[in-house]
């Protein structure tokens, strides 16, 4: 089925908070079914009054019968107005954009997701289930939140294993990377998808090539178009042995581990 990228005002069926820190918001898309592919992000105007001015860009989370959903968290004054739309509510969107995640050998393929990261790496889970996805995250009450979540995103709940930072006996204690480490001493995987972080994401990259892990990184930047018209996204990669720059939302936002330089 062709891929089409959609500008247009969609209703919102729901947009509630999930646990302590993250918000769920859902709106209604004109055509269904809308091809995505995991990893692609859509480009949100919060308002029609151009304040903010800038879209802001969200993975898209969910995608199910008409359905668009994205994963959020309020990390400034744009998110902060998001959260307070209501059902009903309209809200202009472009998508879906980008190149998700590169075709890849499904069998030995782990995920890990850090905070919010976890956002881009939910679809491709629900498309191929039989991928461990590692979460970490801050509180125990986001976790729980997040067990509810994946029952009702009909998620398989036994290939999601979350990290929590604080001591609780439900949950692995530690981070989203010290919980990879357990996974790989028990088995030998040939690729990592990640998201986070970009200092988590590092880590991960890092811990990957000791072992000779493939890896691919959904990246995060502020996206003013979403399309690479105002080349506000930039990344430096090493490409044929020179540093170029990349555009995060037309040439990403997924990119392997060793065409990124890190910093």
């Amino acid at each position: 089925m062709e891929r089409k990228i959609f500008f247009e005002k969609a209703r919102l069926k729901e947009n509630r908070k999930i646990g302590h820190n993250f918000y769920l918001l859902k709106f209604i898309t004109s055509v269904n079914p809308v091809v995505i592919s995991p990893g692609q992000f859509v480009d949100l105007r919060i308002r029609d009054n151009h304040d903010p001015l800038l879209r802001r860009p969200f993975s898209i989370f969910n995608y199910e019968k008409g359905i668009m959903s994205v994963l959020y968290k309020i990390q400034g004054r744009g998110t902060g107005m998001l959260s307070s739309l209501k059902k009903g509510d309209m809200i202009d969107y472009i998508g879906p954009l980008g190149n998700g995640f590169h075709p890849f050998k499904i069998g030995k393929t782990l995920s890990v997701a850090g905070g919010i990261g976890m956002a881009g790496l939910f679809y491709l889970q629900k498309i191929f289930n039989s991928i461990p996805l590692l979460i970490g995250l801050n509180e125990k009450s986001d976790a729980l939140a997040l067990l509810d979540l994946l029952k009702e995103s009909r998620i398989q709940q036994n290939r999601v294993h979350i990290a929590v930072m604080e001591k609780t006996p439900e949950f692995f204690t530690g981070t989203a990377t010290d919980l990879l480490q357990t996974f790989l001493k028990r088995t030998k995987y040939d690729l990592i998808l990640s998201c986070g972080p970009e200092a988590m994401m590092h880590s991960v990259y890092k811990i990957a090539v000791k072992k000779n892990i493939a890896t691919q990184f959904l990246l995060e930047r502020i996206m003013g178009c979403g399309m690479g018209v105002c080349q506000g996204c930039t990344v430096k990669v090493k490409e044929k042995g020179r540093l170029n720059n990349k555009l995060v939302c037309k040439d990403g936002p997924v990119f392997s581990g060793e065409e990124i330089v890190w910093t």
